[in-house]
């Protein structure tokens, strides 16, 4: 029995891979019987199918050998915490690890959304400590180093249609999603426990105008930032 939150994580991202093997298996297996009685009815060369019959098992056994070894090494890891990636390189994993079990056994969890509108996949937790990214690991932000948290919706014909982007200390994360009023949705919810203070201004222009002030200058990002947070603190 699982029991606790990232050991749980850990079980369903190796559950969702699984999945996705036997499903590849089943496209490879029904493909090739497809164009083995296509070719045979029409009388030709079956040798036409010999990169076929070759190429996809290979493939598919090279996708096997990857599952099972990310099978042992994350149940392996289920105990030392191995599935999870900490913002902070100074904060031990494992601390930090017990901290997130403690408080999402504790019913503590503030938001947990799948980003498909579905509950499938990925998905993002606040909780009190932590914003979790919980995708093929858990990811932890500690939340009294995020800066702003937005949905920026992609240029047309860009290479996203729109992500969660997270500005924490010294870094911003990037969390593609498919669904642009089911993201917006997610990031209104996230706004109850971590405050907008970035409200007054259109986010799909700012959320541009941050990531390059943040990635070239810094400084000036910080400056920004503490300026808006002073007058929404002192609001």
């Amino acid at each position: 029995m699982v029991k606790s939150f990232l050991a749980y994580e850990a079980k369903r991202s190796i559950m969702g891979m699984r999945k996705l093997i036997i499903i590849c298996w089943a496209v490879c297996i029904a493909a090739l019987s497809i164009l083995y009685f296509t070719t045979v009815a029409d009388g030709g060369d079956i040798g036409l199918l010999q990169p076929f019959i070759i190429g996809f098992p290979v493939v598919l056994a090279f996708l096997t050998i990857i599952l099972f070894v990310r099978t042992t090494v994350d149940n392996r890891g289920i105990k030392d915490y191995g599935n999870l990636i900490v913002h902070d390189d100074m904060a031990p994993r494992e601390v930090v690890g017990r901290i997130v079990d403690d408080e999402a056994d504790r019913g503590m969890i503030l938001v947990s959304e799948y980003l498909d509108t579905k509950p499938k996949g990925a998905k993002i937790v606040l909780l009190p400590s932590y914003l979790l990214i919980c995708d093929q690991k858990v990811t932890a932000i500690p939340v009294d180093k995020i800066f702003w948290v937005c949905a920026q919706v992609g240029y047309r014909g860009g290479p996203f249609i729109v992500r969660i982007k997270i500005f924490a200390e010294r870094k911003i994360y990037d969390v593609d999603c498919a669904f642009i009023d089911h993201t917006k949705d997610i990031v209104d919810k996230i706004y109850f426990h971590i405050p907008n203070i970035f409200s007054e201004y259109d986010v799909f222009d700012l959320s541009y105008r941050l990531e390059e002030a943040f990635n070239k200058n810094y400084s000036q990002f910080l400056e920004f930032y503490r300026q808006h947070k002073f007058e929404f603190n002192g609001a």
